[in-house]
């Protein structure tokens, strides 16, 4: 949910309150945000204990939810949000409590196994589309740019086949 907050919030210039959360017409997962440590680190101990407090603490994860209206990982934290108005309603919502529409609904997003492909796919149509949709080259030619860097990144992929 970084779109509220990270996204609308600081773009909107209008009162608060124009806008809401709904239930969307299908659950869907976009990804999620990642940490990582370095191979080799000094500190072993110190990064699994940062590591563990981003992302397997309760208390730290409803802070960081209730801070910046981010949905967080951790289930029956978000269970929790959904029914304190009094600590997690949103000014920019109008008051608006976002977790009891996002709650129930992440329980029944299904992750389903992703091909070796995804990652990249999304990120070469993004990249070979966004000129096209800033007018600088023809669509043919974003398909063109699409299919040469796919080829570049899977080798395999010998032929690309878009839809009539």
């Amino acid at each position: 949910a970084w779109g509220i907050d990270f996204t609308l919030n600081p773009n909107w210039d209008g009162e608060d309150g124009a806008w809401a959360v709904t239930n969307p017409p299908q659950e869907y997962n976009w990804g999620g945000s990642y940490i990582h440590a370095a191979t080799g680190t000094d500190n072993p101990e110190h990064v699994k204990d940062i590591i563990l407090a981003l992302t397997a603490n309760k208390d730290n994860l409803l802070k960081i939810s209730k801070e910046y209206s981010d949905f967080t990982n951790t289930q029956s934290g978000m269970r929790e949000a959904a029914t304190d108005d009094a600590n997690f309603a949103s000014d920019f919502l109008g008051g608006q409590n976002a977790y009891k529409y996002f709650a129930p609904v992440a329980e029944n997003i299904k992750i389903a196994p992703l091909s070796a492909y995804d990652q990249g796919c999304v990120e070469l149509i993004q990249n070979s589309f966004g000129d096209y949709l800033q007018d600088k080259i023809d669509f043919d030619k974003a398909k063109s740019n699409f299919e040469t860097a796919i080829k570049e990144r899977y080798p395999d992929i010998t032929e690309v086949q878009w839809a009539e």
